[in-house]
């Protein structure tokens, strides 16, 4: 969360949280900032908290960030891999790309994904002659213990070459330093996003990298 802290912004991440289960949460109708401080109207008939279910890998949400069903999500139709070793980070970045209609996984470090990448394109090469396509969109995360973002990019750029698939990667990070910013595209991925990810700003990304047909 970035400072200063505004109430809109805690009551969108508690919602995140799933140990909040079922609790009741209210509806904000109305904030009003200034400088130090900021204040919020509340509407008396809550609501129940839209934490993210927890079982399973992979979940295909039908909701908006708002909660109002939708067929028509940004998203729909991709499959995102998370790939951060935070746990709360991953559940927040998980339940927002889902949120938006992707079908999602999560991977913890380098290792397990480049794995679950490698899985999927000898699946896909199996099914038979066909448009090559990447098995996943991608977001990494740069600092990761097993092994990093960095290293496990290198490596899925020498494995999908030989599918001649390339996927899109999107780094998350921490640190915007022009010398981390440089590495993160000397190996070889397409854009990168700082913490914490947000909406707006990842739908930006996917549209850069669409347009120029990473």
């Amino acid at each position: 969360m970035a400072k200063p802290l505004h109430g809109s912004c805690l009551y969108h991440i508690l919602g995140f949280v799933p140990e909040f289960g079922d609790t009741i949460l209210p509806t904000i109708t109305q904030e009003i900032k200034d400088e130090r401080t900021s204040r919020i109207k509340i509407q008396n008939t809550p609501m129940k908290s839209r934490s993210p279910r927890l079982e399973g890998e992979i979940q295909d949400v039908s909701v908006d960030v708002n909660g109002s069903s939708s067929n028509r999500l940004p998203l729909t139709g991709r499959t995102i891999l998370v790939v951060e070793d935070d746990e709360l980070l991953l559940k927040i970045c998980r339940t927002m790309v889902s949120q938006l209609g992707a079908n999602t996984y999560t991977c913890e470090n380098g290792e397990q994904a480049l794995a679950h990448v490698c899985k999927g394109l000898r699946d896909q090469s199996q099914i038979g002659p066909s448009t090559p396509s990447p098995p996943v969109d991608y977001l990494m995360d740069c600092e990761m213990a097993v092994m990093d973002g960095f290293e496990a990019t290198k490596c899925v750029r020498k494995e999908e070459a030989r599918y001649g698939i390339r996927i899109p990667i999107i780094a998350l990070t921490a640190h915007t330093a022009k010398e981390e910013i440089d590495k993160i595209f000397q190996v070889g991925m397409d854009y990168y996003l700082p913490k914490p990810l947000r909406r707006n700003e990842l739908l930006k990304a996917i549209d850069y990298i669409e347009h120029r047909k990473v």
